[in-house]
């Protein structure tokens, strides 16, 4: 299988937060991107980098919410409740 950098070696992806990638997306006529899961995200904050979950809070809303580089900017999603 093909890795997202094989499909798009321009497609960002954050450091250290690979368990947190739940797949690839696209939007029509744009290369294909990560896919990561805000949960997961704050999850591997808080036990990966030994945030608390203010400091994860603040740094995935600065780090991650606010990013925007163009078509290759990963799609953050939000898992719905069960």
């Amino acid at each position: 299988m093909d890795t997202i950098a094989d499909q798009n070696p321009e497609a960002i992806l954050f450091e250290d937060l690979d368990n947190a990638i739940v797949g690839t997306g696209r939007q029509w006529g744009n290369p294909l991107v990560a896919v990561y899961d805000s949960s997961k995200i704050l999850h591997e904050l808080e036990v990966v980098f030994e945030f608390t979950p203010k400091e994860a809070a603040e740094w995935f809303s600065f780090n991650v919410e606010q990013l925007t580089v163009g078509e290759n900017t990963p799609i953050i999603f939000d898992p719905l409740p069960e």
